[in-house]
């Protein structure tokens, strides 16, 4: 009876059991790089569709490789959309209705701004005698619509 721990007898007797080299086979018969190519990509596409209590991931996890890879290979799907909004995210972009609001904030800052430069050269002109105090009011209104405006 030979012992199973014996690896050098065996080799002595001439049975060795013949080694395949390279990747291991997955299934039947081995594949060829595209074929495990291609099944990579349809894993990624599967992953990037799949909602995350199915085991993909969610939206907000979505790397930048991710997005591009979702925007080249789905274009015009609701996921190419959350793809682009994701990429716009990571990289810091904000969307247009953000924008808008963010360029109306600093328009009415810069209009308050010189609404109050207007008020303080109306007051010092009063002080020093050049106008009556009767502008005094007119600074008063410049200083209100500025505080309205912020």
């Amino acid at each position: 009876m030979k012992d199973p721990a014996d690896k050098k007898t065996r080799d002595l007797l001439g049975d060795k059991q013949q080694v395949k080299r390279g990747r291991p086979t997955i299934g039947r018969t081995a594949m060829t790089t595209a074929e495990r190519k291609r099944g990579q990509r349809a894993r990624q596409r599967a992953a990037l569709v799949a909602p995350a209590e199915d085991g993909g991931k969610a939206e907000a996890d979505w790397t930048a490789q991710e997005c591009l890879l979702a925007l080249q290979t789905m274009p015009g799907t609701p996921t190419a959309k959350a793809a682009w909004e994701q990429l716009g995210k990571l990289h810091g972009y904000c969307s247009r209705p953000q924008q808008i609001e963010i360029e109306l904030a600093l328009h009415n800052a810069k209009i308050a701004a010189s609404l109050i430069a207007k008020a303080e050269a109306i007051e010092a002109m009063v002080k020093s005698g050049e106008k009556s105090k009767a502008m005094l009011a007119t600074a008063r209104g410049h200083r209100e619509a500025a505080a309205s405006i912020m």
